[in-house]
């Protein structure tokens, strides 16, 4: 009987919750826009939202809190109030409540609604609306006083503004008279309460039967949406997602959440935290430079989810932690600094359940409190030799073994928790260095990198192991830069340093010749290509060659797969006129090639300093990249992040180092840059960490060995499964990355939310396989020994799982992006962002192209066709 219960609660939520809209409630500070803005409606309270806030979401989502029934003395107006409109305290929310007469129906017209909507709100959710009726006998004549004055300030609210969306909060009394002003209602506690007095606590049966005939007449009588809040504890998420279950089998829309309503609730979807909050000091290096953005940071990435930092040397404040997984400090063994908070912080995220990983050092002298709250013990640091390492997991020994070093010992032993790693003295006397822990995890010093003769690093822990565990990471659907339909991106970027050197060798023409006739022209692979501010002056040229040089990059900038973009590391130190730069440009591209990219040299701190005006946020912005693991230095420390915050932008890297990192900055060997296809190679094996990114200057094309070394590496690019994308689609994929929402409805399918192009995910194989017939935005599933990859067609789509492969006709691998599908029970149909021929390889019976089949070779239920010319064609792929 329960199991046929359960199959009859899911069906209602798949027939009702799932297809009705849903609404957020945030009343806090610091409203968590980038999340809010993925539901239909969201409920604020006004006086925490700016202009920049509100101009993030479209203005139908937008709904403005208003309590109509009573007011807190706090508002900035109450000082306006007629006493007379005052009446009795409630001492639960410390409020008055007010008579609704027809004076406080005017107040609330001019001073609280006709101001919202000129603010942008186009929805007010009246909060309080039956405070005035509390109490009030129901036969009695101020009852109907009451009751008529409450009816007119809807009425009149719906008058004045008859396309915006009103919701009120309970009022069944009004219904009768306000239903056909009004779009939703609202009602809190059916399932789960709160109350000063209880605190959290599930709902009486009786109380519950009571509102849900209250609510079943709402919608069936009535014909009103209904919407219920209920209250769980945020420690709970078990039973916020059950609780939210239950309310959508009844076919209302769930929110389920604080009292305060203050954090990112449970509605339709649960949000799963995929946020990693890293606190690093700045005093250590700047960010760009330091461990923990240079070596944590890309193995978080690799896991799928993004980081944001913040400095430990000021006051950390940080709101909205329900949005992230964890906590990761990587902080130094100097405890003389101060940590302004930090302490208190960090024994803040414990009460709260958010996992906490140390790695390095405190960065601090912990208090006695502090080590109680974490269980740590202080051992010596003059452990009696011989020492003994005693590690217990492969966790630990990841690029290199743990040393009997005391050097920067973190001297403490870890109570209640699994040590991996520990230095024992002969005494006895233990200091644990590595150690999974209840509240999450540490990796000290001296075994957390291992420093080679040559000054490059390894890892002594495994980071990729040690986070997950530690911070007890979700298993989610892994957003992933590096592939689409089965293929390794790829894409290709040409600073603009050299452009206008003459080659080395008789009458050798200009770089950018060179470039265009050796490589451009013969290539289409997308490619992004840079002039400097003063190749691009005539100051930088000789008497008579500047024209000759714009002709040149005119007919570079001709080609269909190259992009304009403007070199800011060739930009002055005084700063440049930036209008000017794009104007220059924009004179040598075509009129359809917008110049809205930046290039960004591998010091770059801030975008602004070397410009006299910071370039538009909604520009492209590109840095170098660190990322050079060759044979020699094979370990993941080369690796660098996807992003960085720069001042208010986000940065992508470039994905590998470019050729300076390879011919020692151009001081030779000017072959070198052969050994880019060694970082190619490792970042591709045994994890598919970046994509193929060809990072070079003009100045490539003025020596001969350069000029060979680069036809290895694009003759080597040629042999790869591969599918091109720009610097500006690449790019959009990381801000994607970096803003995007992983979800799961309340009936187990995931959702991918607001990760823009970005449409690929690497599937943890213990979640199965896409159920194609559900998943009609599945597009591509290819195994490969890096992960099982799963590509869409759509963006924000609905991912369903099985539990083994669907025999539905799909792409394996294609060498071009799939924009549009339409799917039936015997065929896909795919439509191809490529005006030219089109590879790929399908699990198909049959592929076919303006009504003919198309040959090609076939591997059991695989077929791999070639198709020359497909332009805006649709390309059937037919099942068995």
């Amino acid at each position: 009987m329960f199991h046929i219960r359960v199959v009859l609660v899911l069906l209602l939520i798949g027939s009702h919750a799932l297809a009705e809209k849903t609404t957020a409630f945030h009343y806090g500070p610091s409203p968590p826009v980038d999340v809010l803005r993925h539901y239909d409606h969201v409920v604020v309270e006004p006086d925490h939202w700016s202009a920049t806030d509100r101009e993030q979401l479209e203005p139908p989502q937008l709904m403005a809190y208003v309590s109509v029934g009573e007011v807190r003395p706090s508002r900035s107006w109450f000082s306006d109030l007629d006493t007379g409109w005052l009446l009795e305290e409630n001492p639960e929310w410390a409020s008055r409540i007010v008579d609704p007469c027809a004076e406080w129906c005017a107040f609330l017209m001019k001073r609280r609604f006709e101001p919202l909507w000129r603010d942008g709100y186009r929805g007010f959710f009246l909060d309080t609306i039956d405070s005035p009726l509390a109490g009030v006998p129901a036969d009695s004549a101020l009852f109907e006083i009451r009751k008529a004055g409450l009816t007119r300030i809807v009425q009149q609210l719906r008058a004045r503004f008859p396309k915006a969306r009103i919701v009120v909060n309970r009022g069944f009394e009004l219904l009768p008279q306000i239903a056909s002003s009004i779009d939703g209602v609202v009602a809190e506690s059916l399932y789960q309460s709160w109350t000063k007095a209880h605190g959290y606590h599930a709902v009486k049966r009786e109380d519950r039967a009571w509102l849900l005939g209250k609510l079943n007449e709402a919608r069936n009588t009535f014909d009103v949406p209904v919407t219920v809040i209920d209250y769980v504890s945020p420690t709970n998420r078990t039973l916020a997602v059950e609780t939210a279950r239950n309310i959508a089998s009844h076919g209302f829309s769930p929110w389920v959440a604080t009292p305060a309503l203050d954090r990112i609730g449970v509605t339709a979807w649960e949000m799963i935290p995929r946020r990693v909050l890293m606190v690093y000091d700045e005093r250590d290096a700047t960010l760009a430079a330091n461990d923990a953005h240079s070596l944590m940071a890309p193995c978080l990435e690799y896991a799928g989810f993004a980081v944001d930092y913040v400095d430990a040397a000021k006051p950390i404040e940080v709101a909205n932690l329900e949005r992230y997984a964890g906590v990761v400090t990587w902080l130094s063994t100097n405890r003389e600094r101060k940590t302004p908070g930090l302490e208190l912080w960090l024994e803040g995220c414990v009460e709260a359940s958010l996992p906490i990983l140390f790695v390095g050092g405190f960065g601090f002298s912990p208090t006695h409190r502090f080590m109680r709250k974490f269980e740590f013990e202080h051992s010596t640091s003059e452990l009696e030799r011989p020492v003994t390492v005693v590690a217990t997991d492969d966790a630990v020994g990841f690029e290199a073994p743990p040393k009997d070093r005391s050097r920067g010992l973190v001297a403490i032993r870890s109570v209640n928790s699994d040590p991996l790693c520990s230095l024992v003295g002969s005494d006895r006397e233990r200091v644990d260095t590595v150690a999974i822990t209840p509240w999450g995890g540490f990796a000290f010093a001296p075994h957390v990198l291992r420093r080679r003769l040559d000054g490059k690093r390894e890892w002594i822990v495994d980071p990729f192991k040690l986070t997950r565990r530690a911070l007890r990471l979700p298993v989610i659907p892994t957003p992933d830069l590096t592939t689409e339909n089965g293929s390794r991106l790829l894409m290709v970027h040409i600073g603009g340093s050299g452009a206008s050197t003459a080659a080395e060798w008789r009458h050798g023409p200009l770089a950018i010749e060179v470039i265009h006739d050796e490589f451009l022209r013969r290539n289409d692979v997308p490619t992004t290509v840079s002039l400097t501010p003063m190749d691009l002056s005539h100051a930088g040229h000789e008497a008579g060659s500047h024209s000759e040089f714009e002709a040149l990059a005119r007919k570079l900038f001709t080609l269909k797969h190259v992009d304009a973009a403007i070199d800011a590391s060739g930009v002055s130190p005084i700063g440049i006129e930036l209008s000017e730069t794009v104007r220059t440009l924009e004179s040598l591209t075509p009129a359809d090639k917008r110049v809205d990219i930046v290039l960004w040299s591998e010091n770059t701190a801030v975008s602004g300093t070397r410009f006299s005006a910071d370039p538009p946020r909604s520009w492209t912005h590109l840095s170098a990249s660190q990322t050079q693991i060759t044979r020699a230095h094979q370990s993941v420390t080369a690796i660098s992040a996807a992003m960085r915050p720069v001042g208010t932008q986000l940065h992508a890297y470039a994905p590998v180092a470019s050729e300076n990192a390879y011919t020692n900055f151009w001081r030779g060997p000017f072959h070198g840059f052969r050994r880019v296809i060694e970082t190619f190679e490792l970042t591709d094996s045994p994890r598919r960490l970046k994509p193929i990114g060809v990072h070079y200057h003009f100045y490539s094309g003025t020596k001969r060995s350069s000029v060979a070394a680069l036809r290895d590496v694009y003759d080597w690019v040629e042999t790869q499964e591969t599918v091109g994308v720009s610097i500006r689609h690449y790019a959009s994929m990381v801000q994607g990355f970096h803003s995007g929402v992983v979800a799961r409805d309340l009936d187990g399918a995931w959702r991918l939310l607001g990760f823009g192009e970005l449409r690929t995910v690497r599937l943890p194989t213990a979640l199965g396989w896409p159920d194609l017939g559900k998943s009609p935005s599945v597009v591509a599933v290819r195994d490969l020994p890096q992960g099982r990859y799963v590509s869409f067609s759509t963006h924000e789509p609905r991912l369903v799982l099985g539990s083994g492969p669907s025999s539905a006709p799909h792409v394996v691998r294609a060498n071009a992006r799939i924009v549009a599908t339409r799917r039936s029970e015997s065929f896909v149909a795919l439509r191809f962002q490529s005006s030219g021929s089109v590879t790929l390889t399908a699990r198909a019976s049959r592929i076919e192209h303006r009504g003919k089949s198309v040959a090609g070779t076939r591997d059991q239920d695989r077929i791999t066709v070639t198709i020359p010319e497909v332009n805006d064609d649709e390309v059937f792929l037919f099942g068995s």
